[in-house]
């Protein structure tokens, strides 16, 4: 008699997400590295302009605010905590880069039916951004109750928290 298959716990279920994001993720700033500079900052490219400090000098080219994505990664916990989901998705639409990448694997992930946490998402409209049928889901309709947002907001941290532990090092 064969053994039954081991169950996956939900944190099996978001490292593998994760490590998939990751993978399969193709970021310009990991392959055009600033070889002068030595510290992994991505190399000027269309989205990401280089900006001059309070003193004039030349700061490294970042995608708004950010190396790249997976140093964003680190600091998008944060974000959540402070502002809530909802604002954060806000400013990611807003601002797009390496936010709304990140914003937009974390709502994918909660409306994945292996987790399941929120319903799929709404068909995009004709002027619709990516982010905003999830913006929808989390407040149109009689489903989008403060208890629903409560839990996609801890389920997002704990994914959040998932992605940045497996994000690939800078080199």
């Amino acid at each position: 008699m064969s053994a039954p298959p081991p169950v996956e716990s939900l944190e099996d279920v978001r490292a593998r997400h994760a490590q998939r994001f990751w993978k399969t993720y193709d970021e310009p700033a990991m392959r055009n590295e600033r070889s002068e500079c030595g510290r992994g900052l991505s190399a000027p490219t269309e989205s990401n302009v280089i900006s001059h400090d309070h003193r004039g000098a030349e700061a490294p080219p970042t995608f708004n605010g950010y190396a790249t994505v997976a140093s964003a990664a680190h600091s998008l916990p944060s974000l959540v905590l402070t502002h809530g989901l909802l604002a954060t998705l806000a400013l990611a639409k807003a601002r797009g880069g390496a936010l709304r990448t990140l914003m937009l694997e974390v709502c994918r992930f909660l409306c994945d039916p292996e987790r399941a946490l929120l319903p799929p998402p709404s068909p995009k409209q004709e002027r619709d951004d990516e982010l905003d049928p999830y913006l929808r889901l989390l407040t149109d309709g009689n489903d989008a109750t403060s208890l629903q947002l409560q839990r996609a907001t801890a389920e997002a941290l704990t994914y959040l928290a998932t992605l940045k532990r497996v994000a690939p090092k800078a080199v």
